[in-house]
């Protein structure tokens, strides 16, 4: 999302004028041996540019960068997991699987990594309102990496539903970021 929003106004003014048969050229035409036409004289051009204005700026495009990294990097481990669970759903026998279960502590483990990285990533102040999203979409992953461990040790499926849930709030929050994004520039 390193859109930058800029502003360029010009604007011109030109004054043309004509007069009479000064400046006249002669056309011919299948009527007549020639006609004078008129021509147009600029007589004055003005433009003036206001400075391009970058949104974001240097510290809001540090900050979009180093939050979309690790946003990234947490919905790649949460892929992967996804993948290792659908395949359990599929081979129940996986789930006292150890090198099944070391995956998914895997995946978990980087989970929370990564989200504790962006809890620690501050935003500027005219970045509030997505920080304030970015947190949320780290705690719910957190969140998220608490039931499934509880969940999975033992199994027990209201937990994990819980997990879930913790899970889809973190991605529908992530949804969102996007439009925060672009109307912020606007």
């Amino acid at each position: 999302m390193r859109r930058i929003c800029a502003s360029l106004v010009v604007t011109a003014a030109i004054i043309a004028g004509c007069s009479g048969d000064a400046g006249a050229t002669p056309a011919a035409t299948p009527d007549s041996e020639a006609e004078v036409l008129p021509t147009a004289t600029i007589t004055q051009i003005a433009v003036t540019a206001t400075p391009v204005v970058e949104c974001p700026d240097a510290e809001e495009r540090a900050y979009i960068g180093a939050a979309d990294t690790h946003m990234t990097l947490i919905g790649e481990a949460w892929s992967g997991l996804g993948s290792l669970l659908i395949d359990a759903g599929a081979d129940s026998s996986l789930l006292i699987d150890d090198d099944w279960r070391s995956e998914v502590g895997l995946k978990l483990d980087t989970i929370d990594v990564y989200a504790e990285v962006l809890l620690g990533i501050d935003a500027p102040e005219s970045m509030i309102g997505i920080e304030r999203a970015v947190h949320s979409i780290a705690q719910d992953s957190q969140r998220a990496v608490e039931l499934f461990i509880e969940g999975l040790d033992p199994i027990d499926a209201a937990v994990i539903d819980e997990a879930t849930t913790a899970l889809l709030r973190a991605r529908a929050t992530a949804d969102d970021i996007p439009a925060m994004a672009e109307a912020f520039c606007d």
